[in-house]
């Protein structure tokens, strides 16, 4: 008999996979640190990417905390995956480009 409906992890999972535009275009000159990072994270090499990321971690940075973010969804980090994507609309409410891929649960935090 199919199961009905997804499970908590299957729809994180699917909305994390969903495409994301590189930030690399709208931000050209964050340097290769930030590039080495994207790659990973474009290739699927998540665990690469993560600390990639963590290494680029300490200021007030949208971007960074979307892709930690999802990073966090990726490796069933919860409380880290709200703190991260709410953060990230935080910082830019106005981004459609942020907000319309973070969950409502995370834009309310």
């Amino acid at each position: 008999m199919p199961r009905r409906g997804l499970t908590l992890s299957a729809t994180l999972l699917a909305w994390l996979v969903l495409p994301w535009p590189a930030a690399g275009a709208a931000e050209p000159n964050r340097g290769a640190p930030w590039r080495e990072a994207l790659d990973h994270y474009e290739r699927g090499d998540y665990a690469a990417a993560r600390a990639g990321f963590r290494r680029l971690s300490g200021g007030e940075d949208p971007e960074l905390d979307f892709y930690l973010g999802r990073l966090a969804l990726w490796f069933d980090d919860g409380p880290e995956a709200l703190e991260r994507l709410g953060r990230a609309v935080q910082l830019r409410p106005d981004s459609a480009r942020v907000s319309r891929r973070v969950p409502a649960r995370a834009r309310r935090s």
